[in-house]
């Protein structure tokens, strides 16, 4: 998992998400330092910085993950902590 990104529309690094040819995507929420789920896996793009439309502050967020490896059936979770630079 990447531990920073920049969603300033320079087309490097705008979007945050899991890279594997691996797995497979279970769940990925990311969470606001106040707990507040900002987003919630309903893109293939990743998350790109805002909620409800609204930029998000700089800052670290939580992020937790459910995933399953293509060539087994465990699933598995991972969460983790992601910087969001401007």
């Amino acid at each position: 998992m990447p531990t920073a990104f920049s969603p300033n529309d320079d087309g490097i690094h705008d979007f945050f998400k899991p890279i594997s040819k691996d797995i497979e995507l279970q769940a990925f929420q990311v969470f606001n330092r106040w707990g507040e789920l900002v987003y919630d896996n309903d893109s293939e793009a990743g998350w790109d910085g805002t909620y409800k439309g609204e930029v998000q502050d700089l800052g670290v967020y939580v992020y937790l993950i459910e995933y399953r490896f293509i060539a087994g059936d465990k699933t598995e979770q991972l969460q983790g902590n992601v910087t969001l630079i401007r």
